[in-house]
């Protein structure tokens, strides 16, 4: 939750891409982390991932779409590490 006193942001979803923005957001918490001399972020845990999946009732081609968007957030998260 962001806080208080945060700006509000609004993004844009096509249609055609929302059922794929729906399961990453709802996998928002999945995400794996090591740390160490820094926070360097793993990936998505698919076991985790796969449980969501299932409860929006949503096929393989989310889960594609999925991991596009999650190379493309690694790249952003690790500061532009892979």
């Amino acid at each position: 939750m962001p806080p208080p006193d945060a700006a509000e942001t609004r993004i844009e979803v096509w249609d055609c891409n929302w059922s794929t923005f729906r399961l990453f957001d709802a996998c928002a918490t999945q995400w794996r982390v090591v740390g160490g001399f820094g926070v360097m972020w793993i990936g998505l845990d698919y076991a985790a991932v796969e449980i969501v999946q299932r409860r929006l009732h949503l096929d393989d081609a989310d889960f594609a779409d999925l991991q596009a968007m999650e190379v493309e957030a690694l790249m952003i998260l690790n500061g532009g590490r892979s």
